[in-house]
């Protein structure tokens, strides 16, 4: 582990996000997904050390058991994002590709606030992804890593389009 990570290790240890509602607080704490990028360096064929870097997803759902660092994530199999017009391309392209190169990472969710549209990427057996659209015209989706079918009215509960 090198400084900076290090360093902010000992800062995330430190922090915890209190979300205040209506008669109670919620404390969650953030995970982390730490992401290992290969990387191939021209003309010798051969792979440099990999960089590693931090992202904060909306929601990640894993299967480790114990985890090395309580505030990181190696192992996500689902990864949602909740996308934003500020956040809507980092979301599509750099997060996205960061993602699919974790190999333990089998869909990937971007849910839009403004308007009725999820899409799901998916690894297929081949390594392949595939993209998946539903908009208000559909009733639910799957999320087949965790194998739970979720109503679209569901989702976009509380969220009021109108105002």
């Amino acid at each position: 582990m090198n400084l900076l990570t290090a360093k902010f290790m000992r800062w995330l240890a430190q922090v915890r996000i209190i979300t205040e509602l209506p008669e109670t607080f919620v404390m969650r704490y953030h995970f982390i997904c730490k992401i290992r990028r290969a990387s191939l360096t021209s003309k010798t064929l051969k792979f440099a050390p990999p960089p590693t870097f931090f992202i904060n997803p909306d929601v990640l759902v894993t299967c480790e058991g114990n985890f090395k660092n309580p505030y990181i994530c190696e192992e996500p199999i689902l990864i949602v994002e909740v996308t934003s017009p500020s956040t809507r391309q980092i979301d599509r392209r750099e997060k996205l590709r960061a993602y699919q190169q974790m190999p333990s990472v089998h869909e990937y969710v971007i849910v839009e606030q403004e308007k009725i549209a999820v899409e799901i990427h998916r690894r297929q057996p081949d390594a392949r992804w595939i993209t998946y659209f539903f908009s208000r015209n559909d009733t639910e989706f799957t999320l087949e890593s965790v194998d739970l079918t979720v109503q679209l009215t569901e989702v976009y509960r509380r969220v009021d389009f109108e105002n």
